[in-house]
């Protein structure tokens, strides 16, 4: 089987993240072309599987003609099996191209909420996602606002939850002894991310906590002003920024619990990891976090950034050191194994329905009906 993989750029991103997750998971039989629109980035680095090649097009923009020609003729010349895009531009693109590039079976893959496309990109995403034979979110509630608001059949289009490494995270301990509580944020420093309500967090639990402290990881545009709103708390003292983390695992060894405090989320890659390492979780009462971070889980939901007294009375008696057996064996469900078993099972299912695709596959890589 032969795939051909789409996406804007291989930074950090969780998109970015889970694709690198999905082909180093995929049999070694299979053979994996990794298209980057753009540029590539530091997750082009992770890349393992034996039969990957990566193809960087460095599209300049939406208007840059020469270059989604040398993406249809990329696909032309491939000659995929299956062609699987990744985000909005990507599965435009794909589409686009699919008259042209011959692309027997192609997979649209929505990460996020998608909430934020205008009236203009929803009806254009309507119009074309015919072209798709299947469009995968990564939860429910991405699935129905694509139902709803981009009129995708509910017949074409599935869920499928992102996915970890689980025996790789689970296997993370925490580093001790501790001399506190430590809190961590992993996100892009952006408006949408909401870091300034960790630090608030912080600014009431310390009066019950004095030893509580905040890391965050992560880069971007809001530093600055996440740094003056720290002094203006009082609580500068006790709040470290990481900057970029290459070291996950180290970063979740060292806290008590990870805080997403978005004001969007939909399957945010660092939840999976901080359960499957068994930290504590605080997340956003928003798209699809409430469908993970659920009974039997130790963690709780944030349903009001303007009250956060809910998530600090969770946080008060919460323990230095601790490590929830709970939450790693909830994680496991999110294992990329089962993951790449389910796919793998929709895109021998989607060739099976293309008699000659199958034949054309099978002979070539030499496998059987199963």
């Amino acid at each position: 089987m032969k795939i051909a993989y789409v996406i804007s750029t291989l930074h950090g991103g969780g998109a970015e993240r889970m694709l690198v997750n999905l082909v180093n998971a995929l049999p070694s039989t299979m053979e994996i072309h990794v298209i980057v629109l753009k540029t590539t980035g530091q997750m082009a680095e992770h890349l393992r599987h034996p039969r990957t090649r990566i193809h960087t097009l460095k599209i300049r923009s939406h208007a840059d003609l020469a270059g989604w020609l040398r993406f249809a003729r990329l696909l032309a010349s491939i000659r995929p099996d299956i062609v699987h895009s990744h985000m909005t531009l990507s599965n435009l693109a794909t589409r686009a191209a699919k008259p042209f590039s011959r692309i027997p079976i192609l997979l649209n893959h929505e990460h996020g909420l998608g909430v934020w496309k205008g009236r203009a990109l929803c009806l254009l995403n309507a119009a074309t996602q015919v072209l798709a034979d299947r469009v995968i979110t990564v939860s429910e509630a991405s699935r129905q606002i694509r139902i709803s608001r981009e009129r995708i059949h509910p017949d074409r289009i599935s869920t499928l939850y992102n996915a970890i490494d689980w025996t790789y995270w689970s296997s993370v301990a925490p580093v001790g002894p501790r001399d506190g509580l430590s809190l961590g944020v992993a996100a892009s420093l952006t408006r949408v991310k909401r870091i300034d309500l960790a630090l608030r967090v912080l600014a009431g639990l310390r009066a019950a906590r004095p030893d509580a402290r905040l890391f965050i990881a992560g880069e971007g545009p809001e530093l600055a002003h996440l740094k003056t709103l720290a002094c203006e708390l009082g609580i500068a003292p006790y709040v470290e920024f990481l900057g970029f983390v290459q070291d996950m695992a180290g970063f979740y060894a060292r806290v008590d619990a990870v805080l997403l405090t978005s004001l969007r989320e939909d399957c945010a890659m660092a939840l999976i990891e901080a359960l499957a390492a068994g930290r504590f979780v605080v997340g956003p009462a928003t798209g699809g976090v409430p469908e993970i971070l659920r009974p039997p889980v130790e963690g709780v939901l944030m349903d009001d950034g303007n009250d956060l007294s809910h998530v600090i009375r969770n946080l008060q008696s919460l323990p230095a050191g601790f490590d929830s057996t709970i939450n790693r064996q909830y994680a496991r469900r999110f294992d990329i194994v089962g993951y790449t078993r389910e796919l793998v099972s929709l895109y021998q299912g989607l060739i099976e329905r293309r008699p000659m695709v199958v034949i054309e596959s099978r002979r070539e890589y030499g496998m059987d009906e199963s």
